[in-house]
């Protein structure tokens, strides 16, 4: 019995663990020279400061047909976005034009550095976006980028 007992405390202070990051519902749509742009990797990553330098986990989605995703954490895989200001990346996961399929890894490797390179650097490698996800959440992290 006094086994049970203690890991039953054990188990109540594993409970009581956590990492102290809120995450709330985050949603939105991503638009490419105006039009809806599906299957476009958008990635989330908290922004740190000097008292907080480690704000969460970043948070990642992936855009339906009409251009909408909804964030997931990366690790663990929860729902939403951790509060707060977040460097934005958007990468394509397939060519704007459709194009055969690569045949070698050599063809995946030059296909997956054109499609970062179909948008330009300002959105993804060296991401000029930023977007302050608010407490209650959001379902307009919408973001309006150019192919240019």
């Amino acid at each position: 019995m006094r086994r049970v007992a203690i890991f039953s405390a054990f188990l109540l202070t594993l409970a009581g663990c956590g990492d102290g990051h809120r995450l709330v519902a985050v949603s939105g749509r991503v638009n490419i020279d105006g039009k809806p742009a599906p299957n476009v990797h958008v990635q989330f990553e908290p922004i740190g400061s000097a008292d907080n330098p480690n704000p969460g986990p970043g948070s990642i989605g992936i855009t339906d047909a009409e251009g909408v995703y909804r964030l997931r954490t990366v690790w663990p895989q929860d729902d939403g976005a951790v509060v707060g200001k977040h460097q934005v990346r958007i990468n394509l996961q397939q060519p704007l034009a459709s194009d055969a399929e690569p045949a070698t890894a050599a063809e995946l490797r030059a296909r997956d550095a054109a499609l970062i390179r179909q948008l330009p650097a300002r959105y993804n490698e060296k991401s000029e976006l930023t977007f302050e996800v608010p407490a209650d959440g959001t379902d307009s992290a919408d973001f309006d980028v150019t192919s240019k």
